[in-house]
């Protein structure tokens, strides 16, 4: 029961309110992590102990995300939303790679595609826990924040192998990686923003604030600057992986790739596996 002392103005408690909370509620972060598990068991490539290695990229960001949520001051009502899509994101990445095993051989607009379709399956299922079907204006504003960011990650590493397909190296790579990051993010921050300026300015007659077109470049650069160190965990764990780099080059197969035809993996009942690259 709530009281309050308000003297004249109103009565001191108020009529006693019943919330019944369901242990469900409880669970509806932990929704998404489901697809993680799906693939761990569902995939027997990923049936070794160098697969779970990929949890600690996780790890990492989620602790850099913790420090940024802090650094920021961000609100509470807009750190649910943004958990939502940070983790969806984080998971994401982790369950493409998971999977990119499947994706070698493939078309590389083809690995594209599926990979876009994995984020988003993710992040479906993400924002579908969180909110349910209520589709609210700050779930638009997260998905759509979402799609810019997932979008320029893969269209990072189409342009990042592109650029590579001559002459591959891993630094090389990484630098390349470095600068489409930042460039794709600000070039979809400012289509956006000229969008959302041919609504308002001639389809709504409204004015578009000037000091917004001043900051939408500066968020463009420093969104793609945060996209890059989170992808960086990652990176580095595909790069020092043998698992997970036999995976990369088979998606990429860019000149320079070396990697045994046939590489041998260690399940959990001590067998030894062959995966043909």
């Amino acid at each position: 029961m709530a009281s309050n002392d308000l003297g004249n103005l109103g009565s001191k408690e108020s009529a006693p309110v019943t919330y019944t909370w369901r242990f469900i509620d409880n669970l509806s972060g932990l929704a998404v992590w489901v697809i993680l598990l799906i693939v761990f068991i569902l995939f027997r490539e990923n049936w070794t102990p160098k697969a779970f290695l990929i949890l600690l990229p996780m790890f990492v960001v989620n602790i850099l995300w913790i420090g940024v949520k802090k650094a920021t001051g961000m609100p509470s009502s807009a750190a649910g939303m943004f958990d939502v899509m940070f983790n969806s994101f984080t998971i994401g990445m982790a369950t493409v790679w998971l999977v990119s095993h499947k994706f070698a051989g493939l078309n590389r607009f083809v690995i594209f595609l599926l990979s876009l379709i994995v984020m988003v399956l993710v992040y479906a299922l993400g924002i579908f826990s969180f909110s349910g079907l209520e589709f609210t204006s700050e779930a638009i504003v997260v998905t759509i924040f979402f799609c810019i960011v997932t979008a320029a990650t893969f269209l990072a590493f189409a342009l990042t192998g592109w650029r590579c397909r001559r002459r591959y190296t891993a630094l090389r790579f990484m630098l390349w990686l470095a600068l489409w990051c930042p460039v794709l993010c600000l070039t979809a921050m400012l289509a956006y923003a000229l969008t959302v300026f041919i609504i308002m300015i001639v389809i709504m007659g409204r004015s578009f604030p000037m000091e917004a077109i001043i900051q939408i470049p500066l968020v463009g650069l420093l969104i793609g600057g945060i996209l890059y160190l989170l992808l960086l965990p990652y990176m580095i764990l595909v790069l020092n992986s043998d698992l997970f780099r036999r995976r990369f080059y088979g998606c990429f197969r860019l000149k320079g790739m070396s990697a045994p035809a046939v590489a041998e993996t260690e399940d959990f009942s001590g067998e030894r596996a062959t995966d043909l690259i």
